[in-house]
């Protein structure tokens, strides 16, 4: 049985002070190339972002690049009104099962990452994102359970080893296919609208707390990411939740116990027919 096919997608716009570590991160896979298709959204980047991506793609037939059009007003608030992004990445999915949203600044990647995504099975799911350097949890804004955003230095789930259930994710997410197409991306925080929705409608929405990967910490180039003002909205409750919640965890099933479960589900209504 062949591994279940991918489009991993990330959108890059002056960036090169880490995408190099970005692209080896994805080369490091442990999951067949042959299954993996990436497509890079670019924006006008006044640095040397386009030469890395050319270099990249000139030996890499499964990765292409297209150019997003001109808007001042989405690049200086490209993580928070990206919605139309999202929307671009959908036009160009073709059959492939999953659907990987990859942050460009995300450079610690393990070599298992995809392959246990994968395996978890899950119609949203993200591993945790932790700051390069230091030991504070990178995407709390995104991260929330019961709308109130993770605890940047104590998250909760820290120390489980299974994935548990939450609101939303961000930063690296894999979507199934199906939910990727049928849930809308919103602004403003476009991830967290559409894991909001989809579980609103019946998507499980997991994070791995057992699963790790590194954020380029931005301020040693001097950017620092704010949120919009409240007004715009997207913010979430006052607070917020660390380890010592008593988080739900999702138990994961093979194959076998699935099928099992099936089967003792169909001799329960036999049973009813019958008697």
């Amino acid at each position: 049985m062949s591994e279940s096919s991918i489009l991993i997608g990330i959108s890059v716009c002056n960036c090169s002070p880490w995408l190099q570590r970005t692209l080896n991160s994805i080369d490091s896979f442990d999951y067949p190339k042959d299954r993996l298709r990436m497509v890079f959204l670019y924006g006008n980047s006044i640095d040397e972002t386009l030469d890395i991506l050319r270099n990249y793609v000139s030996h890499n037939p499964r990765a292409e690049v297209y150019k997003e059009p001109v808007n001042e007003d989405l690049r200086r608030a490209r993580d928070h009104l990206g919605a139309c992004l999202f929307d671009d990445f959908k036009e160009l999915i073709r059959d492939e099962e999953y659907f990987l949203y990859l942050d460009s600044e995300i450079i610690g990647l393990p070599s298992k990452t995809l392959r246990e995504l994968v395996r978890i099975n899950s119609d949203i799911v993200a591993p945790y994102v932790w700051s390069e350097d230091r030991d504070y949890f990178y995407d709390s804004w995104n991260f929330r359970i019961q709308g109130v955003r993770f605890q940047p230095h104590d998250p909760p789930g820290k120390g489980h080893e299974n994935p548990i259930y939450v609101d939303s994710v961000g930063g690296i997410v894999l979507i199934k296919n199906e939910a990727f197409k049928a849930v809308p991306f919103s602004n403003p925080y476009p991830l967290l609208q559409f894991c909001t929705f989809a579980k609103k409608v019946g998507y499980v929405v997991l994070a791995c707390p057992y699963l790790e990967v590194r954020h380029f910490d931005l301020e040693k180039v001097g950017l620092v990411k704010r949120p919009l003002p409240q007004e715009m909205g997207g913010w979430p409750l006052p607070g917020f939740v660390d380890s010592s919640y008593p988080v739900k965890e999702y138990i994961i099933k093979s194959s076998e116990e699935i099928i099992s479960e099936h089967r003792r589900e169909a001799l329960d209504i036999a049973k009813e027919i019958v008697g």
